[in-house]
């Protein structure tokens, strides 16, 4: 079928009014009780459709002949007042007929938002439906909306019109509210409708993915790191990845698809800083406007509350990564154990409330999902290991950055490093490796002991070091960008945390080719296998032994050989190409 869109004109009228009629008149029966050639002429009478060319006013003709109708509106549009003769109109239709006329027209006028272009309707014609006019309509309105700098396209469809709803849901529309009215169920048997709307040039096969949290890059931890990969690999993939996070400047900031909100620390001996979630309206529209397909959320408090709000509010399925192990950090609320004990049921309690208004919760472990279920959580539980980039760890060990570090450091070709990156806090144990490491020293002075973060243990740590910071290097944060050069000036990776959900930093020293020393702990026993790709220790005395037998060159050998195949499963694309499939399984769930 031949056809072009252009601009309504005044000789289209006639035709065009058939169209809306026909599209219209299951609705208005009930509200009239008339047959279609009454409608068409009561429709024409009280000037229900324009008239008038306007801006956003479409066609889909061939020649003179009309196929289909689109009309577009918005915020400070103006149009030309088409007046009828009231008094006239009641002697010929009756009181009552004009009265649910204009009752009508009053419930179905919109507000439009600023910057959003909404599709009034659109009609096609009885002979060309099926011919994928209504979809051309739409995306010619989708490019309109691009060209005028709209920042948001959006119409109104019935709960009961299952055909158009899928239609709209296919060129990347979503739900996001649902509009019920008594008014327009007693006028046109329709009770709720579905406000549905998308970021113009939206490509449906992309996602627009909203990742809400309480830590993110330039902080060096496992959740930000892993908040950082799964979003570099999306985009990659060609998905929108938007991060909602905390400032440590006290004003809201958006930059390059980051939102940053002002936060404030909360718990003593922590780095942690809690947003005000009762965010401005400006905040809440550049929110909206990022369109998002999914929440992700990656905290129970703060921010991720807030991801629950938006999620809630806009109809935008979530998603929930648990990844800290809350039992181990109730010292930093208390000391008393009694008041431990009961905050620990508290946040059971917290902790299922906020998993109840989530789709699904991703866990990276089976540690993580065994705590959950312990935790009495109802909602569905995914085990989806958080994957790295290998390509960042896999390093010429001849590379010019890692002499320099080595230099920079004073590590010499016959030393032997033992390394440890991550958050400086009591739950990670750091001072357990420190101290293991003091007692080598005297009888291995080439040991040196090379530890990279920072965090609230810091101060302690440097008391501790003093008269062995020839051995023990604190380097405080590097870049994420030069983590891969330092893990490679190691020989082993020790970490004494019984605090991890998967371990991060464990899969990224073994695809450095580093064999790793750890605590026999359920986050670590799919990682490392005890004698393959390294060494498990029960209890933190046996720190030292540990490191003195991974001096051993024939066990070190043997370790290291194992140690990059060992985590191939753990690859960046595979860990975004399994949470995607969430994504896209949680937002069927919300489909209408």
């Amino acid at each position: 079928m031949n056809y072009t869109i252009r601009t309504f004109e005044e000789r289209d009228f006639d035709q065009v009014i058939d169209i809306l009629t026909h599209s219209f008149h299951k609705k208005f029966k009930k509200l009239f009780k008339y047959d279609e050639d009454e409608m068409t002429q009561f429709l024409k009478d009280i000037n229900f459709f324009e008239s008038k060319p306007r801006p956003g006013y479409f066609v889909a003709a061939d020649g003179d002949y009309i196929f289909g109708v689109m009309s577009l509106k918005w915020r400070g549009l103006k149009t030309e007042k088409e007046h009828f003769e009231f008094l006239k109109l009641v002697r010929k239709y009756g009181n009552r007929k004009i009265v649910k006329t204009i009752i009508t027209a009053i419930t179905m006028v919109d507000i439009f938002d600023k910057g959003e272009c909404y599709i009034e309707h659109v009609a096609i014609s009885k002979e060309a439906r099926g011919q994928g006019i209504g979809t051309a309509l739409i995306h010619y309105g989708d490019q309109y909306a691009i060209d005028n700098k709209f920042t948001k396209y959006t119409l109104h469809v019935a709960t009961t019109n299952e055909g158009a709803l899928k239609l709209y849901e296919n060129l990347g529309f979503n739900a996001r509210r649902y509009v019920k009215s008594r008014i327009l169920k007693w006028l046109l048997d329709e009770k709720t409708f579905v406000y549905m709307s998308k970021k113009p040039g939206d490509d449906n096969r992309f996602l627009n993915i909203g990742m809400f949290t309480d830590t993110y890059m330039p902080q060096i931890n496992g959740v930000a790191t892993s908040i950082n990969i799964l979003a570099r690999t999306l985009e990659e993939m060609g998905h929108t990845v938007h991060i909602i996070t905390i400032n440590k400047a006290l004003k809201t900031t958006y930059e390059d698809n980051i939102l940053r909100i002002p936060g404030v620390k909360v718990l003593k001996g922590t780095d942690y800083k809690l947003a005000n979630i009762l965010i401005s309206d400006k905040t809440e529209r550049i929110i909206e406007e990022m369109h998002l397909d999914v929440i992700h959320t990656h905290t129970e408090f703060s921010l991720g509350l807030l991801g629950t709000y938006i999620s809630r509010k806009y109809n935008i399925p979530q998603v929930h990564t648990y990844h800290t192990m809350y039992d181990d950090c109730m010292h930093y609320v208390t000391n008393f154990k009694p008041f431990q004990r009961l905050g620990i049921e508290i946040l059971k309690k917290y902790i299922r409330e906020f998993t109840e208004e989530c789709q699904t919760i991703v866990v990276p472990t089976d540690k993580t999902k065994e705590v959950l279920i312990d935790y009495k959580v109802d909602t569905d539980i995914k085990i989806i290991p958080t994957g790295i980039d290998f390509g960042q760890f896999s390093i010429d060990e001849d590379h010019s950055r890692i002499t320099e570090i080595k230099d920079e450091l004073s590590i010499a070709t016959d030393d032997f490093v033992v390394l440890n990156i991550g958050r400086l806090s009591k739950e990670k144990n750091t001072g357990s490796i420190v101290e293991a490491v003091k007692k080598l020293i005297p009888n291995n002075p080439r040991i040196k002991l090379v530890v990279i973060g920072d965090g609230p243990e810091m101060k302690n740590l440097q008391k501790s070091i003093q008269g062995f910071e020839n051995n023990i290097k604190l380097i405080g944060r590097v870049p994420w960008e030069q983590i891969g050069y330092y893990y490679h000036i190691g020989h082993t990776f020790v970490t004494a945390s019984r605090f991890e959900t998967q371990g991060l930093t464990v899969i990224e020293a073994l695809s450095s080719g580093i064999p790793v020393i750890c605590t026999n702990d359920k986050a670590f026993l799919d990682i490392i296998e005890d004698g393959y790709n390294g060494m498990l220790f029960e209890s933190d005395d046996l720190i030292g032994d540990k490191i003195l037998k991974m001096m051993d060159i024939d066990t070190f050998m043997k370790l290291q050989y194992n140690t990059q195949k060992s985590v191939q499963k753990y690859s960046s694309e595979f860990f975004a190409e399994t949470m995607l499939d969430e994504y896209e399984h949680v937002i069927k769930q919300v489909k209408i």
